[in-house]
């Protein structure tokens, strides 16, 4: 081999004519301005995959190992995440280890029964941050992992959500459960296990040859806490199929009320109380209790009015001359969000005041349409309450329904204009169970006798045909 070794040497000669931005008088040589100085040196990530590439058959699962080494400049270890087209579940990256400027992780998918076959690119994604005195800047560096997706036998697959969450209080919530197929469409038997204690479950339907199914849970008082559950799928000819989800109620802080009684029957002069009682989840603040929009003939107040505790006494005394009728009274409880952030700062509940008095002839209710309706998924029907009055009677009705309502129903009453009658809007959400659920609708005027009218509404089951 032949090395040829160059040394420095310093040449000085007249450059006239031969640089035009030099100048040359009387023998001097111009200087060259210095040069710029380097642009600093971009932080980068290099990716290596092993395997580099894999072949999965469908409804099986598979991992790679993934090596980031991070030159200097970084604040911190790199963050990795797998970016693939639809098709995969059960992806994790789990076995994580930082060494220095190299971090190592494995990553981990099932291919679902349902996905194409063919080939495809898993893009992994190494994101990086670069602080400088002004400001922070994500680096993401993407490298890709080939996959060929291969036929498989007949199968099914479950695709249940990664986490369900319950509101604190919740006596009910639902889920949907995906079901995939790869030739085959028989019916697929579906159950759930880890149920915590107290809680029971269905699906809806239990077998379907279907893609879906609504999982319904049914929760104990003061549900709380985080669990794991697992549900799982079964066909004739077809192996068992499983997938998991996490229960758990969200850490939300708050706090709901209730009044004991519901309703006071007071005559003009006469006083009575009610106890107003807190339950509280993830919350010790103080509450300050008041009655929203008090009426000028009522004198009202709470023993305390602001409490750390979980009840309070509401006294009310209508003044003597006060009209008869009956009041709604929304009693409300407040905190300081300031001192106690994420918290749902306001709850309320109505107590019904019916004030005494003569009240001439009487009223009956009826529904418009009658007897049963048919309702649908995540839309709000509205029926007609009928109030029909006799005898003379001009007294103000107080409407409320009753019954056992499922998941996401929500029933409301209005009046949605001066001159018509009162409007019972019923709203479903797109997991509510489907059943026949029985309501009583309530009308009082005191000192009259309660009247009622009985409703049937009904949700299809899930799966079926929206109603017209």
């Amino acid at each position: 081999m032949h090395c040829t070794t160059w040394n420095r040497i310093s040449l000085v000669f007249p450059l006239c004519g031969l640089m035009a931005s030099a100048s040359c008088s009387s023998g001097e040589i111009g200087t060259a301005p210095p040069p710029p100085p380097p642009s600093p040196v971009r932080p980068t990530v290099v990716l290596a995959f092993e395997p580099g590439s894999l072949t999965v058959r469908q409804g099986d699962s598979a991992s790679f190992r993934v090596k980031a080494t991070q030159t200097e400049g970084f604040t911190g270890a790199v963050s990795l995440s797998l970016s693939s087209p639809g098709g995969l579940s059960n992806v994790s990256i789990h076995d994580v280890v930082v060494s220095g400027l190299v971090t190592t992780a494995w990553i981990s998918f099932t291919v679902r029964v349902s996905s194409a076959t063919g080939p495809l690119a898993l893009v992994v994604v190494a994101d990086g941050i670069v602080s400088s005195a002004s400001r922070a800047e994500t680096i993401s560096t993407p490298g890709s992992v080939g996959l060929t997706i291969t036929e498989g036998p007949p199968a099914i697959g479950l695709v249940p959500a990664s986490s369900v969450g319950v509101e604190p209080g919740a006596n009910q919530v639902a889920t949907i459960v995906g079901i995939d197929r790869h030739k085959f469409d028989g019916a697929v038997g579906l159950s759930v296990s880890g149920l915590p204690p107290g809680v029971t479950a269905a699906f809806e339907p239990a077998s379907t040859v279907g893609s879906s199914s609504l999982l319904i849970l049914n929760l104990p008082p003061a549900f709380d806490g985080r669990y794991h559950l697992d549900v799982h799928g079964s066909g004739v000819g077809v192996e068992g199929a499983a997938g998991s989800f996490e229960l758990g109620v969200t850490g939300t802080r708050r706090f709901d009320m209730t009044v004991d009684p519901k309703v006071l029957n007071l005559a003009p002069g006469q006083g009575g109380n009610s106890e107003v009682t807190l339950v509280r989840r993830n919350f010790g603040g103080q509450v300050d209790l008041s009655i929203e929009s008090p009426l000028v003939a009522l004198t009202a107040g709470f023993r305390p009015a602001s409490t750390r505790g979980n009840s309070s006494i509401l006294d009310l005394r209508p003044d003597s001359a006060m009209a008869p009728g009956t009041y709604a009274l929304v009693v409300a409880g407040t905190s300081d969000s300031d001192n106690f952030p994420f918290l749902e700062i306001g709850r309320a509940t109505t107590l019904t005041l019916n004030v005494l008095g003569p009240v001439a002839g009487d009223f009956s209710l009826s529904t418009s349409p009658t007897a049963t309706v048919t309702l649908g998924r995540g839309v709000t029907t509205q029926i007609a309450v009928g109030v029909v009055r006799s005898g003379g009677n001009a007294s103000h009705v107080a409407l409320t329904a009753t019954g056992a309502m499922p998941y996401g129903m929500i029933l409301t009453f209005s009046t949605p204009n001066p001159t018509g009658g009162p409007v019972l809007s019923i709203r479903t959400s797109e997991l509510t169970p489907g059943g026949t659920y029985p309501i009583v609708i309530h009308g009082n005027s005191f000192p009259l006798p309660e009247h009622v009218v009985h409703l049937d509404l009904v949700v299809p089951p899930f799966g079926s045909a929206a109603p017209p």
